[in-house]
């Protein structure tokens, strides 16, 4: 047999291609990237690799000649695959590179025929004895044009085409895209440098073809820039072909040692049959076994987010439900972000971000280039960058026809790669949460429409003396404190309330409440929601201990028919400190008049009434403020009120504001200021919503 070095470099091409190929079609079948790909490895590994393995084996000139029309296929054939997988992996759309992609495989069909059905010296050529080791191609005995011109086109003038288009699309990549372009075209250059250095003993160059070892690095570090930036998901196959390799080289190989051994082949042939129908049942029970190790924590918060998915449908509220979505996540999939943005307006709309620090675009307009991305890619992304921040998964609630919202999820806490279950997993409870918007806004329009039908004077006077006697008859005397709150109703009775409890010592508490609905029945909530609070907050409670105490007594008492976002903080005078916990209310804003700065604090939370242990979801901040200090609560009715153009005042806008508010001001005098704003906003458009502010001024 002529072994060298040629010949073990061109079966380590084998080796190395055909791996790369069968990983790309056990796991990316569906993708025609990953397909081509395939096909490209495959390709390579038995026309190339195999064929001219078996032309330089043989000293025979004939069958030399025989195996390089095989090898040729891969020849011509690469560059052809090639070419077609650059036109899909970037997403090329002009017309011009589409005629191209039909114009070369025409081209590669044609030379396929005369390859292998053409006398040699039309387009094979002739062969010579190279190296004192094997027959090698040799153009000079036949001199083919068209052979010369076929290997021209396709090596000098289509490869080099398609390296600019990869090189070009790297120039203005970000992120993850640029980094898998990186290994995919430093592997690329080191695998067609190999053929090129080849093609020159053809011309009598000897060169010894070691650059045949070039063709078998280029899966190895395309490989590991798929498992270093998760071009592919492949730990379940690297798993389930370990297990087969292992399974079956044991019972596989134990019959053939006992016939090599003991020369008894009939023995050995029984065993053989008997383990390969055994093989498959171990191999299938150890890969279940594995795959419970390698995904247990997965399969663990899979089940969590699918059994929670439908309690979705009970959430009443937009900010609630984003609110709720992002902290079920975070909690059990422990990315190190989640952020839910709401789509209104062919815009998305930043609604909430877990954890608070996490500093994601506020809005992302249709145009932005990641939102184009998401779409080209069925609404669903992964490994991609926005704004200069890595986004491991991203996927459209509801559908690009029909946006209601966009999830964004950042890398696992173990950087374990989103699988194809998690992402089935994160659709099912999308689509409850995309049901849920529909219910609310169904739900909405209808209370809305049976409240103007029904409402009785008498009730709507009754409601709204019970809602002013919920507000503050006088407002507590603290030094070196202004206290202001006004609530503006939408309709008769509103939803919202606000609270200032004296707790002695210069010590005073803050309530800012938001009960879902309006009405009769919202203004007995409310009454209940007092009546529990103030003597909770002289039980010397923390405002987070206060908040989960008064969720527990609503939970009972409302039965999940209602619920409350809510904001309780105590201000103390003696250090100047305002100390507070949230449940789903807005953001607490603060005013520094010696900076002339504006400080927007997330209050984080979850709503009132809904949930039995939300112990985990509630967390307590703390602020001093220096002499001349605002500090600003508000419900989302200040920000959501609208114009007749329906263009809603916004969190922007009201931070602007406050920071025009002079420093000389009182905390009446810069509600009032606020409160002008608004009005003068809305203008002639009706109310929606009803808009609660308290200021608190550090005198």
């Amino acid at each position: 047999m002529n072994i060298h070095l040629f010949g073990i470099a061109s079966i380590l091409v084998i080796v190395s291609s055909l791996t790369m190929g069968t990983i790309l079609f056990l796991k990316g079948r569906r993708d025609r990237r990953s397909v081509c790909f395939g096909m490209l490895c495959v390709f390579i590994a038995i026309f190339w690799g195999f064929g001219i393995f078996m032309s330089t084996l043989t000293k025979n000139e004939q069958y030399a000649v025989f195996w390089r029309r095989i090898a040729n296929i891969g020849v011509f054939g690469a560059p052809v695959l090639y070419y077609h997988f650059v036109y899909l992996f970037l997403g090329l759309k002009d017309r011009i590179y589409r005629i191209m992609l039909v114009f070369v495989y025409i081209l590669g069909g044609v030379l396929l025929i005369l390859d292998l059905f053409f006398p040699q010296e039309t387009f094979v050529g002739g062969f010579r004895f190279v190296f004192g080791q094997f027959y090698y191609a040799d153009w000079f005995q036949y001199r083919s044009f068209i052979y010369l011109v076929s290997h021209i086109c396709f090596y000098w003038f289509l490869l080099p085409a398609a390296f600019l288009l990869l090189l070009t699309r790297f120039k203005s990549s970000t992120g993850i895209f640029r980094n898998q372009l990186k290994y995919f075209i430093l592997g690329s250059m080191l695998g067609w440098l190999g053929p090129f250095l080849m093609w020159l003993i053809e011309f009598r160059v000897d060169i010894y073809p070691y650059s045949q070892f070039f063709v078998v690095m280029y899966p190895v570090i395309i490989t590991y820039g798929i498992v270093k930036y998760h071009m592919l998901d492949i730990r379940i196959v690297i798993t389930r072909i370990g297990i087969f390799s292992g399974v079956y080289t044991l019972l596989l190989g134990i019959p053939v040692y006992i016939g090599y051994t003991s020369q008894q082949w009939g023995i050995s042939a029984f065993l053989l049959v008997v383990f390969a129908g055994i093989g498959p049942f171990i191999y299938r029970y150890l890969q279940r076994k594995a795959e419970d190790v390698v995904f247990r924590r997965s399969r663990q918060y899979q089940k969590i987010l699918r059994q929670s998915s439908e309690d979705m449908l009970k959430l009443q509220d937009i900010d609630t439900l984003f609110s709720t979505l992002c902290a079920l996540i975070y909690t059990n999939v422990s990315p190190r972000y989640v952020g839910a943005y709401f789509f209104a307006e062919n815009k998305y709309v930043l609604k909430t971000v877990e954890p608070s620090g996490i500093f994601l675009p506020e809005e992302l307009e249709l145009s932005n280039p990641f939102i184009e991305k998401l779409y080209n890619y069925d609404g669903r992304l992964l490994d991609e960058e926005l704004d200069g921040i890595a986004v491991s998964l991203s996927l459209v609630i509801g559908d690009q026809n029909n946006p209601q919202g966009l999830l964004v999820v950042g890398e696992k806490e173990d950087k374990e790669m989103y699988s194809p279950e998690d992402v089935d997993t994160f659709k099912t409870l999308l689509n409850q949460v995309s049901l849920a918007i529909e219910n609310i806004h169904h739900v909405k329009a209808m209370i809305e429409e049976q409240r103007e039908k029904e409402r009785l004077k008498k009730e709507m006077e009754m409601a709204k003396q019970i809602q002013q006697s919920l507000l503050p008859q006088r407002i507590p005397e603290v030094e070196g404190m202004e206290l202001e709150g006004v609530l503006l109703p939408a309709r008769e009775v509103a939803g919202d309330y606000y609270d200032f409890i004296s707790l002695g010592s210069g010590k005073v508490g803050i309530v800012v409440a938001d009960v879902s609905g309006k009405g009769l029945d919202s203004g007995m909530v409310m009454s209940m929601t007092k009546a529990t609070l103030l003597p909770l907050s002289r039980e010397q409670l923390t405002p987070r201990e206060l908040i989960v105490k008064l969720n527990e007594f609503l939970l009972q008492q409302l039965q999940q028919q209602k619920f409350i976002a809510l904001i309780y903080g105590e201000y103390t005078a003696i250090n100047n400190t305002f100390t507070w916990a949230g449940a789903g209310q807005e953001h607490v804003i603060v005013y520094r008049v010696a900076q002339r700065n504006v400080e927007v604090i997330k209050t984080g939370g979850i709503v009132l009434g809904m949930f039995d242990d939300i112990r985990d979801n509630i967390y307590q901040q703390s602020l001093v403020l220096d002499k001349g200090d605002r500090l600003i609560l508000y419900t989302d009715g200040v920000t959501e009120a609208r114009d007749s153009n329906d263009e809603m005042f916004g969190r922007s806008r009201l931070v602007e504001t406050i920071r025009e508010i002079s420093p000389f001001f009182s905390a009446k005098e810069t509600l009032s200021y606020v409160m002008d704003k608004i009005h003068k906003h809305i203008g002639d458009a009706p109310q929606f919503d009803d808009i609660t502010i308290v200021v608190l001024r550090k005198t």
